[in-house]
């Protein structure tokens, strides 16, 4: 029932490559490294320096763009990246024209007659001639070495009408198909065979049977594919083919590519110690693999310390770069998650304000999911409900007001954050340090220059808010009123971006600011005189109870009260804005202007 099958022989032929391909591979090397240090990661750049060093171990001439026509010199031509051009061009390419579409560009060269001879070709050869009364196969996928090996062959003795070359540029189907009836022969019909030698391709993959003299398949390269390899070997590894055994070879060369490119058929498993030494033609492939740029990097330098150190610190900063990035996309999440939940808190429309709401909610439930390992923030982002955050843009600490930091080992080391207000076109947040009477504003810029870390922030730090601040700070603002109220406006107090909290604190101090605005004769203040705002200045200050300049004066001031027939739009919106450094809504404008339509 059925042919047997030859018994099959794999053998490993390590090669040491010659002076030429390792000065080229010690070149390749060094270009890959330095790619790496500038920050490429595995794509088109570092997979084409492979490709090329996967070429050079073939031959040490095959990577300067030899092909069918040119293999025995001529005009190369080929087309580049335009990213890669100066690579080209300082290897001798010249750049002709550039491609319609994309950034091709085709750049030519002239290439000299090269010798045919490497140490893998010459190993083919020697196996070859060491058994003439069979047929052998020898693959290899670029068309140029497919010359130099049968010129290879001629030197070594092998007539030349004895050798068939198969690819796409020497037969078609129909040719194919003859010239494997004529490898094969027919010893029933006693037809001698016309070929002792084929030279193929993947052209040579399927539809054609050399099985029936071959004994031996000769892999100069390896394929990419575990069924390519199965396609190889099963030209001759199959039933019909007359010899008790099949050798099976692969050329690999020394310290090169080659292991890398069994890696990648073999799974990075033991696939590739079973398909070199079982009696199948393949095994299947266990897991699909993908070059390890570092790996291969490491194991193929000729300083291997040195180029682990490099990929380390290449690593490193990948690693970083990555993080970095996380943490930036975070940030943005959370300046528009507060963004949106500032809007809804002063939006007049019910509607409007729940769909921002909304929005803002599922910002901050995004961010709750971030790793803390590339975002620690994500603990205090619950403040955007009632404040706003300043957030800098490169993942650093946000603030908001509220927020009070103390650490030990930098300055300062205790402060509060007041209210983020725009300045100059940019945000800004008032900062004070305890025991000071000024919010002083930063910009982005300035606070990621504070340093604030985790351990900094409420919850985490250990280290206490300073007891004497309320003495001290309440010290500081009697003394600032005293040199400062009479001879400047209040916008120049530095209370304009304080929080709150600090602004809590007007009661005690604003009967001195009442009596000290009269001197101001610019300063307009918002008073309540009997239940009605004014607009006071000098003396009329001392009639009626300043507003504070935080939120509960600003809802005292925009809220509708009697009496106030006789003020106009265009000063309140120059108090809301000098006062509470706010603009007037609109509702307001409407409101103010209907009730002095209506005197």
């Amino acid at each position: 029932m059925g042919l047997k099958l030859p018994q099959p022989r794999k053998l490993v032929i390590e090669v040491e490559m010659d002076e030429r391909q390792e000065r080229k591979y010690v070149d390749g090397l060094e270009s890959i490294e330095r790619a790496l240090e500038k920050g490429a990661r595995a794509g088109p750049e570092l997979l084409g320096h492979l490709m090329r060093l996967n070429s050079v171990a073939l031959h040490a001439d095959l990577d300067e763009g030899y092909d069918w026509e040119t293999a025995w010199g001529g005009t190369g031509t080929r087309v580049v990246s335009a990213r890669t051009l100066s690579f080209w061009e300082d290897r001798g390419w010249v750049p002709t024209k550039k491609q319609g579409k994309g950034d091709g560009v085709t750049v030519t060269r002239a290439l000299p007659r090269p010798d045919p001879e490497s140490a893998k070709i010459e190993a083919v050869a020697n196996r070859v001639v060491a058994n003439r009364e069979c047929g052998h196969i020898i693959f290899c996928q670029p068309k140029a070495p497919h010359k130099w090996i049968c010129a290879v062959l001629v030197d070594y003795g092998v007539p030349k009408e004895r050798i068939a070359i198969i690819n796409a540029s020497t037969a078609t189907a129909a040719q194919r198909q003859r010239i494997a009836e004529e490898f094969n022969g027919d010893p029933e019909l006693g037809i001698e065979p016309v070929y002792d030698v084929v030279i193929a391709n993947s052209v040579a993959y399927e539809g054609m049977d050399l099985q029936v003299r071959t004994c031996a398949v000769h892999h100069v390269d390896l394929p990419w594919t575990p069924a390519d390899l199965e396609q190889r070997n099963g030209r001759a590894w199959r039933q019909g083919n007359t010899l008790g055994t099949l050798e099976i070879y692969y050329y690999i060369s020394a310290g090169s590519l080659d292991k890398y490119r069994s890696a990648i058929i073999s799974g990075k498993s033991s696939w590739l110690n079973e398909i070199l030494r079982s009696d199948r033609p393949s095994v299947n492939n266990p897991a699909a693999a993908e070059i390890d740029f570092e790996e291969v990097l490491i194991d193929l330098s000729r300083n291997p310390e040195k180029t682990a150190k490099m990929v380390e610190e290449r690593k490193r900063r990948i690693e970083e770069e990555t993080r970095q990035k996380k943490a930036v996309e975070a940030s943005r999440k959370l300046a528009r998650a507060s963004a949106r939940l500032w809007s809804a808190r002063e939006a007049v429309d019910p509607d409007k304000a729940e769909a921002l709401r909304k929005e803002g909610e599922a910002l901050l439930a995004e961010l709750r999911r971030t790793d803390a390992t590339v975002w620690p923030w994500g603990r205090w982002i619950d403040h955007a409900r009632e404040v706003e955050f300043l957030v800098p843009s490169d993942g650093s600490a946000p603030v908001f007001e509220g927020l009070r930091v103390t650490r030990l080992e930098h300055t300062p080391t205790a402060f509060e954050c007041g209210r983020v207000r725009i300045s100059a076109a940019s945000q800004v947040i008032g900062i004070r340090e305890a025991g000071t009477a000024v919010f002083i504003e930063r910009n982005e810029s300035e606070v990621g220059k504070l340093e604030i870390a985790p351990e900094h922030m409420p919850g985490l730090t250990t280290v206490p808010w300073p007891e004497d601040d309320d003495a001290a700070t309440e010290s500081a603002i009697a003394q600032r009123l005293r040199w400062r109220l009479r001879d400047h406006p209040f916008h120049e107090f530095g209370w304009l971006s304080a929080s709150d909290a600090f602004i809590s604190r007007w009661p005690r101090f604003a009967r001195q600011i009442a009596e000290g605005s009269p001197r101001q004769v610019t300063q307009t203040v918002p008073v309540v005189v009997d239940g009605a705002l004014r607009l006071a200045q000098k003396q009329a200050v001392l009639e009626g109870e300043i507003l504070p300049p935080n939120r509960e004066g600003w809802h005292a001031f925009v809220s509708p009260r009697g009496g106030e027939r006789s003020l106009r739009p265009s000063d309140l919106r120059a108090a809301a804005r000098a006062w509470w450094d706010r603009a007037l809504p609109e509702r307001v404008r409407r409101d103010r202007t209907q009730r002095r339509r209506r005197r």
